[in-house]
């Protein structure tokens, strides 16, 4: 039993958070390490990467303003 708790403790990253947000933070941090590591993100991170074919039309100006009420 020890040396299973020592072999899953060596894959573990323990961080210590004090707020929601900061759990939020790194819990994104660590799904865009992940996916990078696996190629699924291969230009940086995907919301921060622009859709190349996207048009100004592709906006619903229905969801823009619902989302300001």
């Amino acid at each position: 039993m020890d040396a299973l708790i020592r072999k899953a403790g060596d894959q573990l990253i323990r961080r210590r958070f004090a707020t929601i947000p900061e759990l939020t933070a790194g819990i994104y941090a660590s799904l865009v390490e992940y996916l990078g590591r696996w190629g699924a993100i291969t230009t940086g991170p995907f919301d921060a990467s622009a859709c190349r074919e996207a048009e100004l039309t592709d906006i619903s100006e229905e969801k823009v303003a619902d989302k300001n009420r």
